[in-house]
């Protein structure tokens, strides 16, 4: 019979095929016989698309791959037994499946990666921008505003990072276990043809450290941000000490001149009294004496002193009448 003829799921029906609620991410028939087949039979079973070819298990089995797909939608396997066992005829079928499932897996990362690039290399640019800014105007409301834009971008770049990091871990996860599966199958080289070894690094590995360096770029890009932020935040609180600085300093002058307004007017308010003409402070308050720094100040009034004595000998007479005080420097309502 020849192979990948009759396929196991030609024996399935189409309409429960159809119904699956599910998308086919690996297509792969592999036959396993003995036959040693002619260069002629291996081009009709892979035209020319046949990649890899090896010998595996330390010689024990030969394994033809081509990962092209055919009209079915399908890639084939082709394995020889040579001299092997059950048990190592099934690790080797096992080995091989898990290569390319797990291959189709890894490169998942590869188009998130892709979409992912443009996005961070725009946040990176405006990240420069900002920061070519802040050197050429480096005041305070420039800052501000910067800041403000700083921020947007590191929430767009953390957004990137929470969206994409779980897809490109599981890549490099897989990348791992296809690296080990290829060194169990301990393979060796057929003349004319590559191995998995090296097919992997011709068509894998690149696809891998793309992924790698997109998921460690929204990293290195957050540092970036952290530091752009730093410098504009260290230059608003600068700004900032510098304002309260002159506002204390406007606030001392203005301290010192009301102290200094305040010692003029109590200056200004002490009238000069003549003691010798007997003028006294009285207790009384001011009725509308003012003066000229408009400090009210404290009425006086006439002190009984010696003079009054004196203008009651000399018979002089109050200013009321009836009244008794016979002195014009007293009073009988003082």
């Amino acid at each position: 019979m020849q192979p990948f003829t009759d396929t196991a799921l030609g024996l399935v029906s189409p309409d429960w095929l159809n119904q699956l609620p599910s998308q086919i991410l690996v297509g792969l028939h592999m036959v396993v016989d003995a036959c040693e087949r002619t260069p002629d039979d291996l081009s009709k079973l892979f035209t020319e698309h046949l990649l890899i070819g090896k010998h595996v298990s330390s010689g024990a089995g030969m394994a033809r791959i081509d990962y092209h797909l055919h009209g079915d939608g399908f890639g084939r396997i082709l394995v020889r037994n040579i001299s092997l066992t059950g048990g190592q005829a099934g690790r080797l079928v096992q080995r091989l499946t898990e290569i390319e499932t797990y291959r189709m897996m890894a490169l998942l990362g590869f188009p998130v990666a892709r979409q992912l690039m443009p996005g961070l290399t725009r946040i990176e640019t405006e990240v420069a921008g900002i920061v070519a800014a802040l050197a050429e105007d480096p005041s305070s409301q420039t800052a501000r505003n910067q800041l403000a834009r700083l921020t947007t971008l590191a929430t767009a770049a953390t957004h990137h990072a929470a969206a994409t990091s779980y897809r490109f871990a599981a890549s490099t996860a897989y990348h791992g276990i296809i690296r080990q599966r290829i060194v169990a199958l301990r393979e060796t080289r057929l003349p004319g043809l590559q191995t998995f070894a090296g097919f992997m690094d011709r068509r894998l590995t690149p696809a891998m450290v793309t992924c790698r360096a997109a998921a460690d770029r929204p990293e290195t890009l957050n540092r970036r941000l952290v530091l752009a932020s730093d410098l504009l935040q260290t230059r608003v609180d600068t700004a900032l000490e510098e304002s309260n600085r002159d506002l204390l300093a406007s606030m001392d002058r203005r301290t010192r001149l009301q102290l200094r307004l305040k010692s003029i007017s109590g200056s200004a308010g002490c009238p000069t009294i003549d003691r010798g003409a007997g003028l006294d402070w009285g207790a009384a308050p001011a009725q509308g004496h003012r003066f000229g720094s408009g400090t009210a100040v404290k009425s006086f009034r006439l002190a009984r002193t010696g003079t009054e004595h004196r203008g009651k000998r000399e018979g002089s007479s109050c200013c009321h009448k009836g009244c008794a005080e016979r002195s014009p420097f007293s009073c009988c309502k003082g």
